[in-house]
């Protein structure tokens, strides 16, 4: 399965398109299911949840929210070096790194894709599907670890501590304050309209 798809006629020249790669590599047709992009949260942990692997294979990324899903998932994931959430594995949770699959991409924004990145990637799809439970394992591991920091309340707190704003469970509506909302504005360069999902989801988490 394959998510994030352009919609339309152009998501069926990309489908196409990933099936004859798929079909060159493999020398035999290779199911693809190619997904557009959708904002139905639910539905798409529910099928993440149901996947043997996940691979994030970025050139390069900011950060790699599809790996944090993965991870949350419980789902084994083969994930490049060259992304945020890789580097914030390997140096917030020392170790937890060898839970998941790793690999370095050489390739680079202006090249198609590189033989010897696909070679990598094939490896370890290989490694895994030769030890699903052991992958399995490994993936609920990951999870455990990550778990207990990784939460929104934490999240929250963070943001607000970076606009120099404290913030804890019984005083939650300092960040909504008239002034506070400005800054956020500000730092974050968003409009007060785009603010107001921001806000209503802080409203909910905290119960105001």
């Amino acid at each position: 399965m394959v998510i994030g798809l352009p919609s339309g006629k152009q998501g069926n020249i990309e489908s196409k398109k990933l099936k004859r790669i798929a079909r060159k590599h493999a020398g035999h047709p290779v199911q693809i299911f190619p997904w557009a992009y959708f904002e139905d949260r639910e539905k798409l942990f529910k099928e993440l949840s149901r996947k043997s692997v996940c691979i994030v294979p970025s050139v390069y990324e900011g950060f790699g929210l599809v790996g944090m899903e993965a991870i949350s998932a419980e789902v084994p994931l083969i994930i490049s070096k060259n992304s945020g959430l890789f580097e914030f594995i390997d140096e917030q949770f020392p170790g937890a790194t060898g839970c998941l699959e790793s690999i370095k991409i050489q390739g680079s924004l202006e090249d198609d894709y590189l033989m010897s990145d696909v070679g990598k990637i094939s490896k370890k799809i290989g490694e895994i599907s030769n030890n699903i439970k052991k992958a399995k394992q490994k993936a609920i591991a990951l999870r455990k670890i990550m778990q207990p920091v990784c939460t929104w309340e934490n999240c929250a707190s963070a943001f607000a501590k970076s606009l120099d704003i404290e913030i804890d469970e019984v005083q939650g509506k300092e960040l909504c304050s008239k002034d506070n909302r400005r800054k956020i504005c500000m730092v974050c360069d968003i409009s007060e309209d785009q603010l107001d999902e921001m806000y209503d989801n802080i409203k909910r988490f905290y119960g105001f």
